[in-house]
């Protein structure tokens, strides 16, 4: 008897899913899994900064310069990428460094947070902070290096 109720929803599934793949549905299936977009642009585009709020003016300031940057990473990566001018590997590569970026300034961002909103000033902290900006600027520096490889190897 199971035999016969597993048969009978494979089958049906077989031609339910034969039925929904025909030439009419496949804009609304290529538009539901954003067939039109790069996987590496769709994960690049994953990639973001966490939400924070601080009541040092500047600081505040410093996190929205942050997520413009990121903004505009995003969007000079994508551009560099539909013309041709970074490779998947080099993409990749971005995408890998960029990710790590991204989070060691969340981390950053969260320990400033702390430090801001609650005063915490403890040497366990402000050690934190000064770790995840170390990696920061270390990641940035090898996301400058990618793009500036692959802008001298488009110009040679």
């Amino acid at each position: 008897m199971k035999k016969i109720v597993i048969s009978a929803i494979v089958l049906i599934s077989v031609f339910s899913w034969s039925a929904l793949v025909n030439a009419e549905n496949k804009w609304f299936i290529a538009d539901t899994l954003n067939l039109d977009v790069w996987v590496e642009i769709f994960e690049l585009n994953n990639i973001n900064l966490q939400s924070h709020t601080f009541r040092t003016k500047n600081l505040q300031k410093t996190y929205n310069n942050m997520v413009n940057i990121n903004k505009l990473f995003k969007n000079l990566a994508v551009q560099n990428y539909e013309e041709w001018k970074l490779t998947d590997y080099e993409l990749n590569g971005l995408i890998n460094n960029y990710s790590k970026f991204i989070y060691y300034a969340n981390q950053m961002f969260s320990d400033i947070e702390i430090l801001d909103l609650w005063l915490d000033d403890s040497q366990e902290l402000l050690d934190s902070i000064n770790k995840n900006y170390t990696f920061v600027r270390s990641y940035y520096l090898k996301i400058e290096a990618i793009l500036n490889n692959s802008e001298e190897e488009k110009r040679s």
